[in-house]
């Protein structure tokens, strides 16, 4: 089966809880590398050989003894078949902190945090687990063995809290693969999509009327499906090469703008467009660009970003929302907005998209403080790096450079894995750092520091004009340099040479949460 991948509006972990910011997934179990030309992903073995659906096989299933004797292998309970899509997540994805500097080893090895995982699979496989409840707490424990205060096991009630991360308002997530636009992972329970049947690997024709077969990216696809609560739309779907009746769904799932704007008249006469967004979630994307618009046909001045208390949340927020301020400076020329880091050691860009900018011109300021995390600091870095912005504030923002995966379990549960780390266009840290602000300076009352001119178009003109900006990308993904070899990130990129990827990748900017 091909690995994992990270569908277009990326659902996250609740933010305000624990600052973890993630990428939705969803996810197939390893199979079991062999010396006989079995296929393996190079990520891991499975303790047992795996079906086509990825589940163990069953009492059906013989294996040689030393002796040369058959003899059944025992069949996996229900209860396991859960626990061992949390350990085949683990294998597949983890981002080993505890030995970042060769992760790629600890991939390749199976050992994580000095624990070899083998061994993990093999002392879970003896343990009786009698119920549900025994299997959630087992995952829990087992993955507590990493070390990562972010990942985490999540029951159904939990995991169904990611719907305010969901852009599209029905339930549904999207993957680019070949042939076109495919639904994800289960839809979320409860949704119009679950309640209307749709389907895990179903394929989208067409989405109210626009053709989606070729050319749509999940974001486009995304955008289709989102709208405002209680609206329907009709999709056309394809279930393994058979098209089924047309779907009515309706928009259910509801997202609040989290999205303040006004204009403020500064002391020196300067009139400054303010912006307050409070988290990056399904809706922020829309509510930014709206505000943007709305202040630019104002004629303001400058503009002020406030990131203040925002812990972050959808990745493809903040990478939307850096790509409303900046350009791409030649057709064969890429604007980066943010590297990331996957745990093979590869460090890829992820460009702006192409065409998105509504001001390249007016100064930026943005507003951090020590609860400025992760998809804040993805954009405050973007734009300060690409001399779009000077950042202020009295100390560094939060410094969680790390993505979590969101992975949908078979039964409703959820696993949230940390699978990459991000660095700023120019490469700098933020794990542990966060982004260092261009002035130091305790603002308070927004409206007052405008107001007052603590905040100084003057000073925000002269850093900007003084900035030096990255190279900038020739548009050829790092990965087509090295040959063609697949990568993490050629989907989230969105800028592979082909226009439909061989392989599924694990993250899709769309439904990648930071």
């Amino acid at each position: 089966p091909p690995p994992p991948l990270v569908p277009p509006a990326a659902i996250a972990r609740d933010a305000e809880v624990s600052h973890v910011e993630t990428a939705a997934t969803s996810h197939h179990p390893v199979p079991r590398a062999s010396g006989t030309g079995e296929e393996g992903l190079g990520v891991g073995q499975s303790l047992w050989p795996r079906e086509a659906d990825g589940l163990a096989q069953g009492a059906g299933m013989l294996l040689a003894d030393g002796d040369g004797a058959e003899k059944k292998k025992p069949e996996v309970d229900e209860e396991h078949k859960v626990l061992n899509e949390v350990l085949d997540l683990v294998d597949q994805h983890f981002f080993d902190l505890s030995n970042e500097k060769s992760v790629g080893d600890s991939a390749s090895s199976h050992i994580y945090n000095s624990i070899n995982w083998d061994q993990v699979r093999a002392e879970e496989a003896s343990k009786p687990l009698k119920d549900r409840k025994s299997t959630y707490k087992e995952a829990s424990k087992v993955l507590s063995r990493l070390g990562d205060k972010y990942t985490r096991f999540l029951p159904p009630e939990d995991f169904q809290k990611l719907t305010k991360y969901d852009s599209t308002g029905v339930g549904v997530l999207l993957v680019q693969r070949e042939g076109g636009l495919y639904v994800a992972s289960p839809p979320l329970k409860g949704s119009t999509a679950d309640q209307e049947g749709v389907q895990k690997d179903d394929r989208f024709i067409s989405i109210d009327g626009v053709d989606v077969r070729q050319g749509k990216s999940p974001f486009e696809g995304a955008e289709l499906l989102s709208g405002k609560k209680g609206t329907t739309l009709k999709v056309e779907i394809e279930r393994r090469g058979t098209r089924i009746p047309t779907v009515t769904l309706e928009r259910k799932i509801s997202v609040d703008n989290p999205v303040t704007s006004y204009v403020i008249g500064a002391k020196d006469g300067c009139r400054v467009g303010y912006m307050r967004v409070r988290e990056f979630n399904g809706a922020v994307k829309r509510g930014v660009s709206t505000a943007l618009r709305e202040l630019r046909d104002e004629k303001v001045d400058s503009y002020v970003v406030d990131l203040r208390g925002n812990l972050g949340g959808v990745l493809e927020g903040s990478l939307e929302i850096a790509g409303l301020f900046v350009d791409e400076p030649r057709p064969d020329q890429k604007r980066t907005i943010v590297y990331v880091k996957d745990r093979s050691g590869k460090e890829e860009p992820i460009w702006a998209q192409p065409r998105l900018a509504l001001d390249i011109e007016t100064p930026v300021f943005v507003l951090v403080d020590r609860k400025s995390a992760s998809a804040s600091e993805v954009l405050a870095g973007a734009l300060q790096a690409n001399c779009r912005a000077v950042v202020v504030g009295k100390e560094n923002s939060f410094g969680k450079g790390l993505i979590q995966g969101a992975f949908p379990m078979s039964d409703g549960s959820g696993t949230i894995i940390t699978v990459a780390k991000y660095l700023t266009p120019k490469k700098g840290e933020i794990q542990g750092v966060g982004v260092i602000p261009d002035f130091n300076i305790k603002i308070g009352d927004a409206r007052k520091a405008i107001k007052t001119g603590v905040l100084n178009l003057k000073d925000a003109k002269e850093q900007i004009a003084a900035c030096v900006p990255p190279d900038y990308d020739d548009g050829v993904s790092q990965t087509e340099k090295r040959s063609g070899t697949d990568s993490t990130l050629e989907q989230l990129n969105g800028r592979t040479k082909s226009p439909t990827p061989k392989k599924d990748s694990l993250f899709r900017s769309g439904n990648a949460n930071l």
